[in-house]
């Protein structure tokens, strides 16, 4: 019970994984969104292709959408 509580304090005190994301420059949002695409599909897919795990698979299917979102945002020239 107490580790529970001690756990609830330091998540609120701590701050979120999206706010220390909103920090970042627009470029290395990507790169870390990309970044833990990559940790849940290893988690989703085992090193045959076969998938393990729904949630993961959809987790990581998630963030790539986001990255492409955020990389629309930037700016520059766009490869066609």
């Amino acid at each position: 019970m107490r580790s529970c509580l001690v756990l609830a304090v330091l998540s609120a005190t701590l701050p979120s994984p999206s706010v220390a994301i909103a920090q970042e420059s627009p470029v290395r949002r990507v790169a870390n969104i990309v970044s833990v695409a990559v940790e849940e599909y290893a988690r989703g897919v085992d090193a045959s292709g076969k998938l393990i795990s729904d949630i993961e698979y959809q987790e990581a299917t998630d963030f790539l959408a986001d990255a492409r979102e955020q990389a629309a945002r930037l700016p520059g020239e766009r490869a066609a």
